[in-house]
């Protein structure tokens, strides 16, 4: 979220604070000077952009709104956002793209509170299906749930995709453009109105896809407003509330400055003054005598805005890849940190469809945990992981702590032969793997099985084995998720012929949710034992249009199976 309120500041107090751009415009026109500057014996460098991947993921739920109700349609966001990096790279950039790989520490307290609120707005859009509203009027007036679109695949197509594990993402993103001298940065995030650099600050928000305009933010229009200089930013930044330090514990202090409609320009007025390097006296006035904790993330803030940080090295080939590795989950599980588990929409109150799933969830995380941990310490002495969860209806998102599960049947391979992209090893390796993804999800799956399954479709089969077996599908259920997703990996329809149901009944509108949680999860433990390795994508094949339109015709049992006959595993499953 970045700074309280800097945002609406800048789009509505400062003149000229943003002014709308066309993308392809200002690429042409980089490109027009530079080769005035550079000559024509030597061409210039391409422009580069820099992209946060979660802004614009976000970017997508506004594009598609309508369908995030069912479910959302995977590969319809998949083929937008295609089109649009393509539309970029043909422009002549360089796309390096930023994600966050883990919750900071000092953020997790923020994160759970945002969870929670998450949750509370699932639920109100599960009662409103319940009591059959019609889908028009569930999104105008509840809202739609948000999607989180997995675009690392996308990401490392067309550019090069850096996970941000030891430093938060905007911190290391905005060090990287600084460093490269990037055009622009793409995002949606008013920590970027508070990072120096000759960077440009373009709008993830207020961008069209198809145009390519966007607003850019003027940082020195706010600059000017604000009568401060970039050195005083950060200090400013701080004192306004930020995801570091709360704006509930500022509060005091702002209506010590005077009106707190006028909080941004009073706080603006208090930093013109300060001197950066002598910034202890005023640590009381601000938090008061006894609140340790502010000042100490006082501090922690304004290094947060430094991009001028120096990068550790590390000779560790262990580390190396760790740092490469896609998935953040098997970092933290190295260094001993929590994992945050985010769950989506699911509803904890159902005993039927709901209630079980974190301890799924967990099973299948600890479970990966274990033959993770087994390459970090000798023997299976009793390893104890903290996960920020949520596992109940009624507790909120906390910090608790359990032991993993460690398979009993083999060694694994250790780390550097799990990630190892040698060819020999990896086929080498390839039904070790396949057994210990079947005993991950289940203590009755044949791995073998899992070796004639088209790749693309293996973890939506994995996932369909382990949630009938849970009793959580029924079969024609399980069927008609592995016909949408051969349809979706296929192509073999057209996702724009298809009506949106106008209501959607309470069990499929549950499952679709519950398939897509699951799926995810299977395809963590996919990346952590050196499954992928970028086989496929990370997004579910899932169209959720399709999954509810097919829905009422299925249940009648009027299914042609024949595509999808040979990959139908979970049938050997005794209901």
């Amino acid at each position: 979220m970045g700074v309280r309120h800097l945002d609406t500041l800048i789009r509505k107090k400062v003149e000229n604070g943003c002014f709308k751009v066309n993308i392809e415009h200002e690429i042409r026109e980089y490109y027009r000077k530079a080769s005035t500057t550079v000559g024509k014996a030597s061409p210039p460098p391409p422009p580069v952009l820099v992209i946060d991947v979660f802004a614009l993921s976000g970017e997508l739920d506004s594009i598609d709104f309508n369908s995030l109700i069912y479910g959302a349609r995977f590969n319809v966001g998949f083929w937008i956002i295609d089109r649009f990096l393509r539309k970029l790279k043909s422009l002549g950039v360089s796309l390096e793209f930023f994600m966050d790989g883990s919750v900071q520490d000092f953020k997790v307290r923020t994160w759970c509170e945002r969870r929670d609120r998450d949750y509370q707005d699932a639920i109100a859009i599960i009662n409103a299906v319940d009591e059959g509203v019609d889908i028009e009027t569930i999104l105008t007036t509840v809202g739609a749930p948000g999607c989180g679109y997995a675009l690392e695949y996308l990401a490392e197509m067309h550019g090069r995709l850096t996970v941000s594990l030891e430093r938060e993402c905007d911190q290391e993103l905005a060090a990287f453009a600084s460093k490269v001298n990037a055009l622009a940065i793409i995002s949606n995030d008013s920590d970027f109105l508070i990072y120096e650099g000759n960077w440009r600050y373009w709008s993830s928000r207020d961008l069209d896809i198809d145009t390519l305009e966007t607003l850019e933010y003027n940082r020195h229009a706010l600059l000017q407003y604000l009568g401060l200089t970039f050195a005083q930013m950060p200090l400013f930044a701080t004192l306004c509330g930020n995801d570091i330090v709360k704006l509930e514990e500022l509060k005091r202090f702002h209506f010590s400055l005077g009106q707190y409609c006028h909080k941004m320009t009073n706080v603006a007025k208090f930093v013109q003054p300060q001197d950066p390097n002598n910034l202890q006296n005023i640590l009381e006035k601000v938090f008061g005598p006894h609140n340790r904790s502010g000042k100490d993330r006082f501090w922690m803030s304004l290094q947060f805005y430094k991009t001028d940080f120096v990068t550790s090295s590390n000779d560790d080939p262990v580390e190396e890849i760790l740092l490469k590795h896609p998935n953040p989950f098997v970092y933290q599980l190295w260094h001993k940190q929590p994992h945050v588990v985010s769950l989506g929409l699911v509803d904890m109150r159902s005993t039927e469809l709901g209630k079980q799933v974190p301890s799924l969830v967990l099973r299948i995380l600890l479970r990966t945990a274990g033959i993770i941990v087994l390459s970090r310490q000798k023997g299976r002495k009793i390893y104890i992981q903290a996960f920020v969860i949520k596992l109940t209806h009624e507790s909120n998102h906390r910090i608790q702590r359990f032991p993993v599960q460690f398979p009993s049947f083999t060694d694994p391979p250790t780390l550097m032969e799990l990630f190892s992209t040698d060819p020999f090893v990896m086929a080498n390796l390839e039904n070790t793997k396949l057994l210990l993804l079947s005993w991950i999800v289940s203590d009755r799956l044949d791995y073998r099985r899992l070796r004639p399954i088209l790749r693309p479709l293996l973890p939506t089969v994995v996932t369909l084995y382990h949630l009938v077996e849970n009793r959580i599908l029924q079969l024609f259920e399980a069927d008609l998720l592995l016909q949408v997703a051969y349809d979706v990996v296929t192509e073999t329809y057209d996702p724009k012929s298809l009506e949106f149901p106008t209501t959607v009944e309470s069990r499929p509108f549950r499952l679709a949710f519950i398939f897509r949680i699951m799926y995810r999860f299977v395809a963590i433990a996919m990346n952590s034992i050196g499954l992928n390795l970028r086989g496929f994508r990370e997004d579910p094949p899932f169209d959720g249009v399709l999954f509810h339109t097919k829905y009422r015709t299925w249940d009648k049992s009027e299914a042609d199976l024949g595509k999808i006959a040979q990959w139908r595993i979970y049938t050997t499953i005794s209901q």
